[in-house]
């Protein structure tokens, strides 16, 4: 006798009530909404760490760091005013990463397009003097193999 009066339809129809409820999967915009905010979350933990450091510096360090946004600044504007376009108009980090894949170097204006985007990578990740140096050193002495 079944007191419960549940028959082997109605277990067949809640186990596809189940099989419904599960979430549809994610559109073309939530993916990108999410991996925009990924990016914007990798920007913020950067300028902390970049505001950090600055923080720590001392007066000198400052006045340098204020006088090369100073130039920087300038020579965009400069840019802009003359019509060359030499310096990159954005710091983000996938637009960093991807003049740096696939750059073809042809002229010395690519060259010198290329020198402002790894500065830019420097100045934009907070790297320190000293893996300034230690990549300076060994792009030079890799470069001294190929001339």
């Amino acid at each position: 006798v079944n007191t419960n009066n549940v028959t082997w339809d109605d277990e067949e129809e809640e186990e596809e009530e189940e099989v419904n409820h599960l979430p549809p999967p994610p559109t073309e915009a939530q993916i990108e909404a999410k991996k925009k905010k990924e990016e914007m979350e990798a920007i913020k933990a950067m300028n902390k760490i970049k505001f950090a450091e600055q923080a720590k510096e001392t007066p000198e360090e400052r006045k340098k760091r204020e006088m090369k946004s100073i130039e920087e600044a300038d020579h965009e504007i400069s840019a802009d005013l003359f019509g060359t376009n030499t310096a990159p108009k954005t710091t983000s980090i996938t637009s960093i990463s991807s003049k740096t894949d696939n750059t073809q170097l042809k002229n010395i204006r690519d060259h010198q397009q290329y020198v402002y985007t790894v500065t830019n990578k420097f100045t934009s990740s907070g790297s320190t003097p000293f893996n300034i140096g230690a990549f300076y050193s060994k792009l030079t002495n890799e470069i001294k193999g190929k001339l």
